[in-house]
């Protein structure tokens, strides 16, 4: 093709006869480091080539990956955490740019289960991949089983890491890693944390009781109790979250997860 030397990658063939490719910038190397043609610290630019007219345009001048629709019409572009659709032949405008807000996706995870599922899985790939067909002659389900009761007791991620060490370390080889999830990874603005309401609850014949409204910093706006001012006095019954019911065991908290930063609606019964 008639372009420019540089470093290229992720050509897909695209509709109308075309390609398109991520060039990425060339960088140089000094005596104390080592060139690497792999090298991908740079942000790469979304260039299309139409193959009858052998031009090369822009598409997208920085971005971090995109995918082609399956029937090459559309790309997917993620650039810095923000999503959009756009043609995969000419430079998107207002009209045919589609942008998707990844913030209505709510996935919602059960910890407990989930750790139970993954202690689970992680015992069943550490039988199939090890070394040894015979885990050297180590009784693996023996060692799961010794240690499954302690996952009813974790409390974090760095917990049930911490458990899956344990575990790991009964089979006193090299090479068996594990690190913690993290639930704050991508870009802030796609961030759900924990709602708050500001307040202590009690629960009491199977409702939740408002106990104290925190007095908070009128200073700061950082600090102040969401129920301040509202005119909810204490002794009152919180019964809804968004229409939803509270249930008696687990109390509001599951209710506003992810809620936090956002409005939502309390029903209150005297």
């Amino acid at each position: 093709f008639p372009v420019t030397a540089s470093k290229y990658s992720g050509l897909y063939p695209v509709a109308g006869g075309g390609l398109v490719w991520l060039r990425w910038p060339i960088s140089g190397a000094l005596g104390e480091t080592f060139v690497n043609p792999d090298d991908t610290s740079g942000r790469p630019t979304l260039e299309f080539f139409n193959i009858s007219k052998a031009k090369k345009s822009e598409l997208v001048q920085h971005l971090d990956w995109f995918a082609v629709s399956g029937d090459g019409s559309r790309l997917v572009v993620v650039d810095e955490g923000d999503l959009r659709a756009v043609p995969s032949t000419e430079v998107g405008d207002s009209d045919s740019t589609v942008w998707i807000d990844l913030r209505r996706i709510i996935h919602e995870v059960d910890p407990p289960a989930e750790w139970r599922q993954a202690y689970a899985e992680a015992g069943r790939l550490t039988r199939a991949y090890f070394w040894e067909p015979h885990m050297c002659g180590i009784d693996w389900d023996g060692v799961l089983a010794q240690y499954r009761p302690l996952v009813e007791r974790v409390a974090s991620p760095d917990d049930f890491a911490d458990l899956l060490r344990e575990v790991l370390g009964e089979l006193g080889t090299s090479h068996a890693y594990v690190a913690a999830a993290r639930r704050n990874e991508g870009p802030a603005q796609y961030q759900r944390w924990q709602g708050l309401l500001g307040a202590n609850f009690v629960r009491r014949d199977g409702s939740w009781t408002l106990k104290r409204i925190l007095p908070g910093d009128s200073s700061d706006s950082k600090a102040r109790s969401p129920l301040a001012g509202t005119g909810i006095r204490e002794g009152a019954v919180l019964t809804h979250v968004d229409g939803r019911p509270v249930d008696p065991v687990t109390g509001p908290y599951p209710l506003l997860a992810g809620a936090g930063g956002t409005t939502v609606e309390l029903t209150f019964t005297p």
